[in-house]
């Protein structure tokens, strides 16, 4: 006879650990609005709240793990993105001159060469976003791209753009030799599993409190797990490949693990 595990019987949408902690974050708040929960849903809610804040504190030790300045890194990925967010509106603009027009071929064909995804690259984790900001500049330089930039008068965009990820990679230590060797990194892997667990539980314990007699447990199970079922029909809805891409983020969006 086979054996059925809580992964078998509760399947949940991709999660890594910043989207569990919005999600679980999500569910605990919509259950807190409950005056009372089913003993059994209450006591997985709690459990699902004490994990949940392990790997919300994992997540933030993370946030500074290898800067040797954590304030000054923010604010120096703050810089970069509105670096590059500058030179994408700029670029933007000149792309949308009817044809025939030179200039907007040009600009469209550096956004094509240095925006193939758009901004999506500066909402990454910060030495992820550095090494694709790298890569970048390394092909400006390598395809001779400067000299298109300077002929539609982009010059002072990739000056500031130069200039910020100079400031990032020394605020990242990246560019810059250490002091100190880097903390070690903090452990987000094994909470995010009980992360999972947890999550399982719960929607298990929502699932078997309703009585086919009664439409109010029911109806309550279905709005305790209404942010289940909204995640995963957005992870399942194809992307929209004519859909503006993302603009960054403010110093916050470290939220995304870094």
């Amino acid at each position: 006879m086979k054996r059925f595990s809580l992964t078998d019987l509760v399947r949940l949408p991709r999660l890594d650990a910043a989207s569990a902690v919005a999600l679980v974050q999500t569910l605990l708040t919509l259950a807190e609005s409950h005056k009372k929960l089913p003993p059994g849903v209450a006591q997985a809610h709690k459990r699902l709240a004490s994990v949940h804040k392990e790997v919300a504190e994992a997540l933030t030790q993370r946030l500074s793990v290898g800067l040797v300045d954590p304030q000054r890194a923010r604010l120096a990925d703050r810089g970069e993105d509105l670096a590059f967010s500058a030179l994408f509106d700029f670029l933007t603009g000149w792309s949308k001159l009817p044809a025939p027009s030179k200039q907007s071929a040009i600009a469209q064909s550096l956004l094509t060469a240095l925006y193939p995804t758009g901004l999506r690259f500066t909402l990454l984790g910060f030495q992820q976003e550095w090494a694709e900001c790298q890569a970048r500049l390394d092909r400006i330089d390598r395809e001779g791209l400067a000299a298109k930039l300077k002929a539609l008068g982009g010059e002072p965009f990739l000056d500031n753009l130069r200039a910020a990820h100079k400031e990032y990679g020394e605020a990242l230590g990246v560019t810059q030799v250490r002091a100190e060797p880097a903390p070690p990194t903090a452990v987000v892997k094994e909470p995010l599993v009980r992360l999972q667990e947890a999550l399982r539980k719960y929607v298990l314990q929502v699932i078997a409190q309703v009585d086919e007699s009664d439409p109010a447990s029911a109806q309550r199970a279905a709005d305790l797990l209404a942010p289940v079922a909204e995640w995963q029909s957005r992870a399942t809805k194809p992307a929209n490949p004519e859909a503006p891409a993302p603009a960054p983020l403010a110093p916050e969006h470290a939220a995304s693990p870094r």
